[in-house]
């Protein structure tokens, strides 16, 4: 997937120090500056 790539991509950058991942899934990848956000309908963000 492209935005799977892309997250790879921000996380081994050395110039991104956080990414945040919005999503109805729960996501298999662990990194320190990973942080995940579920949400299970996004017309409905807080």
């Amino acid at each position: 997937m492209v935005a799977e790539g892309v997250l790879l991509e921000c996380l081994n950058n050395p110039c991104v120090s956080s990414v945040l991942n919005v999503s109805r899934k729960p996501l298999n990848l662990s990194h320190p500056e990973l942080e995940a956000y579920m949400v299970g309908d996004f017309l409905q963000l807080p």
